[in-house]
């Protein structure tokens, strides 16, 4: 005697091979699949509905759109990953500036770089090491407004050479009125290496991790 069942007796489960590893999540293949078995087992006597047939078949349809718009966006997503990648390796070897507070002592010596929006009768500039300790500060007079560069010889707060490695500055700066000025702290350095992280372009600058969109000026370097 032939065994009849209703369309809703079928489940997911009876559609998997004992050997294979449930899905967390079905795919238009299952779904398929799902559609056929239900036509094999469905009553005779009572055949499914035409409109039940229907909407399962526009479901269908609508899930294959979206996996193709799924897949879509993610070569085009992976297409616009590798030209970021293959463009911003012509930056490789190239001098660069950027904005950022950062900055490598080599061979005892460093310049700060940054601009103020209007000339500073004094400014205080603080210099700390990797572990965020201050290591050095300096007191300069009439600043001019735009850009400045204050040259560093490496000399600590106890007046000893501090040893090379990676620094970061900050800027206190103020009018004649005794008004602050804002600062906009400058570095550079050579690219040596490019990634991509979250979505865009991060560049290797001496050690330093560095935006694309931070990049002011880009040069041949010079030797």
């Amino acid at each position: 005697m032939m065994s009849t069942g209703s369309v809703g007796s079928v489940s997911y489960a009876q559609l998997t091979s004992k050997n294979r590893a449930p899905k967390k999540e079905m795919d238009k293949d299952d779904f398929l699949n799902l559609m056929i078995t239900q036509l094999k087992n469905q009553d005779p006597l009572s055949p499914m509905d035409n409109s039940e047939f229907i909407a399962q078949t526009t479901q269908f349809s609508s899930l294959e759109q979206l996996i193709n718009i799924s897949k879509a966006l993610e070569n085009q997503s992976k297409s616009s990953k590798e030209s970021q990648l293959l463009n911003g390796a012509t930056f490789l070897g190239k001098d660069v500036k950027y904005y950022g507070k950062n900055f490598n002592l080599e061979g005892g010596n460093a310049k700060l770089q940054f601009t103020l929006s209007d000339a500073a009768k004094t400014a205080t500039i603080s210099i700390y090491n990797s572990a965020g300790s201050v290591v050095a500060t300096g007191e300069f007079n009439d600043l001019p407004a735009g850009f400045n560069t204050i040259p560093w010889d490496g000399t600590g707060i106890n007046g000893s050479k501090l040893t090379d490695g990676s620094y970061s500055y900050s800027i206190k700066a103020k009018d004649a009125n005794g008004n602050e000025i804002s600062s906009t702290s400058l570095a550079s350095g050579r690219v040596k290496g490019v990634a991509y992280v979250d979505g865009k372009l991060v560049f290797n600058v001496n050690g330093f991790s560095v935006d694309s969109s931070s990049i002011t000026e880009v040069n041949e370097s010079s030797n």
